[in-house]
């Protein structure tokens, strides 16, 4: 992901553990999944969360740091969510 210019290497949303404050950096797919993700209010360059991770392949549980709303993602969709973690928080 050398196209990324970032200090921390990308790694998939469903890579990160609880309690890390993360950036989208590339949502990885067709118009609809950009559709799907952006009816959730996630976009690339937005702020979020990982509030749990469910076990056994459960969804992702996030905070968008915006504007404050829970939203859960699926493993399938996670991993099409490249990310970098931030220092923050």
């Amino acid at each position: 992901m050398s196209d990324l210019n970032c200090n921390k290497p990308a790694m998939r949303l469903d890579e990160v553990p609880p309690g890390r404050i993360i950036k989208i950096r590339r949502i990885v797919g067709g118009w609809g999944i950009h559709l799907r993700l952006a009816r959730l209010g996630i976009y690339e360059e937005e702020k979020v969360k990982i509030l749990e991770s469910a076990p056994f392949g459960g969804p992702i549980l996030l905070e968008h740091l915006t504007s404050g709303a829970k939203i859960a993602v699926g493993r399938g969709m996670a991993r099409k969510i490249i990310v970098e973690e931030l220092n923050e928080g």
